[in-house]
């Protein structure tokens, strides 16, 4: 961790209660001129800050009408006082209240550990506290940062953005959700599309003006979902949304269709290999490159190749895997023959790693394709896949 303060600037602090969740105020700090209101402000963040260790849904001091958007910097502040065994080494401390409207604050706080004689940076955060009778209720800046943003509706996507939007693109976009939210069967009605330039955009619309995790990072995105509404930030150096991944697109969606402790990676990515593409790769592309590089050698042990993720790729850094091949034609041969609710299946078989007796054996109900052979089917499966080009055109 760097060394960002001294410990002669901490000493400036003083603390109005020991109590867990407090937070630091100090000493050179402008407040409120009216002191009933500055209490009750005080008590409604401590109780928001102590609340923030609990799930998104049961803290009852988040602004209700902008709860999703909040959401996401609840998740960026969960757990920010551990270290290591220590729960509580970093604390808040609060560095400003400034007055944005009529019973509407911007607050900004700092999470500092001392060790010693030196204090370390945690992470600083920028929070609305909006009166709420005698009391306060607290948000993300996110809808108070892009309230001069524009917005448009595409399908059932939102996009906002500050300056320019590419509407081609947009619309591509929401065509391609609506196309991987029908087969994979999304709950999702409503997607909002935040276009950001970088990671750093990204973290400021959400509050958080720095974070030791992000430190160095150059490009982002987060998402969170609730009733019906999925909220995306993007920060990939494209602010007018000139182009997207379909690749990572599906991704996204199936990450929320499919509960995280039956998704497999594996089949999801060959699914996303097959829809979506890779590193800019069609699927078409992808196909010709595994043909060429890999169709043809009968001594080729497909199991083997398939434990190790072997990378038939042209580097490591845009590397195709042959786990996510033959993922992707199983995926195609089974959604031909017995459609993509059969499809669901595999996609939702399990930790390939952690669960690998389960996912061979819905493989094999699905496919009868087993360990034993794997290699005979798989060579088969794909004989039959590039048969097919001379009759199909692919």
């Amino acid at each position: 961790m760097r060394k960002l303060f001294t410990l002669a600037g901490l000493l400036m602090a003083f603390v109005l209660s020991v109590q867990t969740g407090n937070p630091v105020i100090t000493r050179n700090i402008r407040m409120l001129k009216d002191s009933i209101v500055q209490s009750q402000l005080i008590s409604g963040l401590n109780a928001f800050l102590i609340a923030v260790q609990e799930s998104n849904e049961q803290n009852k001091w988040v602004l209700p009408a902008e709860k999703l958007e909040t959401y996401l910097l609840l998740d960026e502040m969960k757990d920010i006082g551990r270290l290591q065994q220590d729960n509580h080494f970093f604390k808040p401390y609060l560095t400003n209240i400034a007055p944005i409207d009529s019973g509407k604050y911007w607050i900004q706080l700092s999470y500092i550990g001392i060790n010693q004689d030196t204090a370390y940076l945690r992470a600083s955060f920028d929070i609305i506290a909006v009166r709420n009778n005698d009391s306060f209720l607290f948000s993300s800046p996110l809808i108070q940062n892009t309230q001069n943003w524009k917005s448009e509706k595409t399908g059932d996507c939102i996009f906002h953005f500050s300056d320019n939007m590419n509407r081609e693109q947009a619309a591509l976009y929401a065509g391609t959700v609506a196309e991987f939210d029908g087969k994979i069967q999304s709950p999702v009605k409503t997607t909002e599309i935040y276009s950001c330039e970088n990671a750093v955009d990204v973290l400021k619309l959400i509050g958080v003006s720095y974070k030791l995790d992000y430190n160095g990072l150059s490009n982002s995105a987060m998402y969170v979902v609730s009733d019906h509404k999925m909220i995306i930030l993007q920060g990939f150096g494209d602010a007018a949304f000139n182009h997207f991944d379909p690749h990572d697109l599906f991704h996204s969606r199936a990450n929320y269709a499919i509960p995280e402790n039956t998704r497999n990676h594996y089949m999801i990515c060959g699914c996303a290999y097959l829809y979506g593409g890779s590193w800019g790769m069609s699927w078409e592309e992808i196909r010709n490159i595994f043909q060429v590089k890999m169709v043809g050698n009968k001594k080729i042990d497909w199991l083997k190749l398939y434990d190790e993720r072997y990378n038939f790729g042209e580097s490591q850094e845009k590397h195709l895997l042959v786990t996510q091949m033959i993922n992707a034609l199983i995926i195609r041969k089974v959604e031909r023959e017995k459609g993509f609710d059969t499809v669901m299946e595999l996609l939702a078989s399990g930790n390939f790693l952690k669960e690998r007796e389960h996912f061979f054996y819905i493989l094999e109900k699905i496919t009868g394709i087993n360990e034993k052979n794997f290699n005979k089917q798989v060579s088969k499966l794909i004989m039959d896949e590039y048969r097919q080009d001379k009759t199909s055109g692919l």
